[in-house]
């Protein structure tokens, strides 16, 4: 897939052809065609990369660059030294080409990862420092306008997962991850998108100056990165995939999806429901109450069970310490909780707070995350009470790293949902970064959220090499992002994304926020998405149960008051399920219908495993228009969806035999 002539590489698989020229200049790519349709993408050349090194322009495209954004002309005067291209086999279809240059300060290396079986393609730089008190800042890892028949003007721009239609030109910085242009006359888009995380996020699209440009922040997020001599560091990647069809349908963002997941730690565990406390029982939590949750979801054939907040006393107070288990719900400790679950062949989730220290606060202030006034950053509402937040970019990220550790080791813990960030929150209330000049890992307010980003990261790969079967979920509010993103997947191996609960429906109904949901799903892998702590209530447990399954299914409520035909009917559609997917996840995709009355969605897997959920609100039975699915509950071949009710319909892998 990788070939090389008089300095042209070539990057080629049945999909997709790149180009890229390496000389005097410097290094660009002068090609990018789609070969499906033999369709050229690129209008011109473009640059690799840009950065600045100690507050010096380097252009990987060796000459003068009128910058139309500041009105100034950018003359790239720092020779880039070729070092040499190395190629290698990644294993599973991939390609790695790597091609390294030279400055007096640093090396460059550009890295391109193909694949084999998948329009698209990954993208990276990494650097090696050569001397000491190295600053990289304005750093753009990515400058590519593939345009769908080379023509700006004959396409459309959308932003986000969900391809809101965006304006001809346009800037995001921190709210999106992708970026589409699509030719609906050829019926074919470039999805663009990068792994940079919540606020660092950072594109610039304007067609008339040549620009697709990504990379990081460089105003709502302060990025810097200071290295050392023989320091080795690697930036977030970019990532480009081709879309066939309207950007609506099912199939479009396919190849996106493949690529994003390419990128994920490997999905270690059989997909299966997950049941959290919080929404039916909140603090309210106990080892009774889990023991009796225990029988309930072994019956039910429930995989795992969270214990949200309320197993420790948290905030601060005499008393109150290392996040000990609360004597009074839990007299015997965590310990027995855990035996119990997983005698009952149910993996044990546990809620943490990681970003400030209530329930187990430090006698140092340190490690706290600071404000630009030099204070200390709270989370919450009030000075005095709200959670002391601590900088992921400090010592506490070892400190931390042990009580995670410990607690891991002592209760048997098989899933961490972690809560609470210092870095930013979701809901807007906590000052961005850290001010602090003393920490060990970050020099100031510059480097500091890209650091404490990177102490997120150290804690994951540190716990599972002492607990490698350990799932890691840094949720929502951990992460700091309100919406799904790709970074959030790359740190977790499953992501919790909201606590949309549907529990009181003059709020939200199930209806409204399962449409929410598909519109999360975009190009992201389903099997990787804790879409929300949706409720299970009486009156529709069942619509919630199948809700859940647009993704990872996740549900919640009081599971315990459900009475025993709900209870039931759950059972026949949790076995249904984990028939399907006994083998491999449901991997892709598809909304099937969304209109007022009815809607339908469809997971699959590449073995011919799936399921079809289907939910009718109208007066008149409507139908699939299949005739090889199994009704879950009835177990018999159907395809009618009754007035005014949902089902869930199935089909097992090739060879797979499943008797109720």
């Amino acid at each position: 897939m990788i070939s090389e002539s008089n300095g042209h590489f070539v990057l080629e698989n049945q999909y997709l052809r790149r180009e890229i020229e390496v000389g005097n200049f410097g290094v660009r790519t002068i090609s990018f065609r789609y070969k499906p349709v033999s369709d050229e993408c690129l209008r011109r050349p473009c640059r690799e990369f840009a950065f600045s090194v100690n507050r010096h322009y380097v252009n990987s495209v060796q000459a003068a660059r009128y910058q139309a954004v500041d009105g100034t002309t950018l003359d790239a005067k720092r020779t880039l030294q070729f070092l040499g291209s190395f190629q290698s086999d990644c294993g599973a279809g991939a390609e790695e080409l790597c091609l390294t240059f030279r400055l007096e300060e640093v090396d460059v290396t550009v890295h391109y990862r193909i694949y084999d079986g998948i329009a698209g393609m990954r993208k990276w730089l990494s650097f090696k420092a050569n001397s000491d008190e190295i600053l990289l800042e304005n750093l753009v890892f990515e400058d590519t306008l593939l345009t769908p028949g080379g023509i700006p003007s004959k396409c459309d721009f959308y932003q986000g997962n969900s391809f809101n239609p965006a304006p001809v030109s346009f800037t995001i910085e921190g709210t999106e991850d992708m970026v589409c242009c699509h030719n609906e006359e050829m019926q074919l888009g470039v999805l663009t998108a990068t792994t940079s995380p919540g606020p660092l996020r950072y594109f610039m699209c304007y067609p008339e100056w040549d620009n697709m440009l990504m990379g990081y922040s460089m105003s709502l997020a302060p990025f810097a990165k200071y290295l050392k001599a023989g320091d080795e560091w690697t930036t977030a990647a970019s990532l480009i995939a081709f879309g066939q069809g309207s950007v609506s349908s099912g199939d479009y963002s396919k190849e996106m999806r493949a690529l994003i997941r390419a990128g994920l730690p490997k999905f270690k565990v059989k997909e299966n429901v997950m049941f959290c406390t919080w929404m039916g029982y909140e603090r309210n939590v106990s080892e009774k109450l889990m023991f009796d949750l225990a029988d309930c979801a072994s019956e039910l054939g429930i995989g795992c069970i969270v214990l949200d907040l309320g197993w420790f006393k948290t905030g601060y107070g005499p008393g109150i310490q290392n996040r000990e288990p609360d004597k009074e719900k839990f007299p015997r400790g965590l310990k027995v909780v855990a035996d119990y679950l997983h005698g009952k062949g149910i993996a044990f989730g546990l809620w943490v707070n990681i970003g400030h220290d209530g329930g187990a606060p430090l006698e140092t202030t340190d490690f706290d995350a600071l404000q630009a006034d030099g204070t200390p950053k709270r989370l919450g509402w009030d000075y005095d009470t709200a959670g002391h937040t601590k900088c992921f970019a400090s010592g506490y990220r070892d400190v931390l790293l042990q009580q995670l550790d410990d607690i891991a080791s002592k209760y048997d813990v098989d899933y961490f949902k972690f809560d609470a960030s210092s870095i930013l929150s979701p809901y807007g209330v906590l000052p961005l970064g850290c001010y602090s000049k003393t920490h060990a890992h970050h020099h100031g307010f510059a480097d500091s959220v890209p650091e404490m980003y990177a102490g997120l990261m150290y804690l994951r790969q540190e716990l599972q090499k002492r607990h490698p079967a350990l799932l890691i979920d840094f949720s929502f509010e951990s992460f700091g992002t309100e919406r799904p993103t790709i970074a959030a997947l790359e740190y977790s191996d499953i992501n919790h994304l909201t606590n949309h609960a549907a529990i009181d429906t003059r709020i939200h109904d199930i209806v409204r926020i399962r449409r929410n949901f598909y519109r999360h799903i975009g190009a992201l892998p389903p099997e990787r998405l804790l879409h929300g702590l949706i409720s299970v209530l009486p009156q529709d447990a069942v619509e919630v149960l199948l809700t859940s399954f647009v993704g990872a299914p996740l549900i919640s409520g009081d599971l315990l008051a459900l009475p025993k035909e709900c209870l039931a009917q759950m059972k026949q559609i949790i076995a249904a399920f984990n028939a399907v997917v006994e083998q491999e996840p449901l991997t892709c995709f598809e909304l099937l219908s969304n209109t007022a009355d009815f809607d339908a969605f469809r997971r699959f897997a590449g073995n011919g495993a799936e399921i079809v959920c289907a939910f009718n609100r109208g007066d008149k039975p409507q139908r699939l228009g299949r005739q090889d699915l199994l009704e879950a509950m009835s177990g018999t071949l159907e395809d009618c969806i009754p007035p005014r009710s949902c089902r869930m319909f199935y089909k097992l892998p090739a060879a797979a035999d499943f008797t109720k």
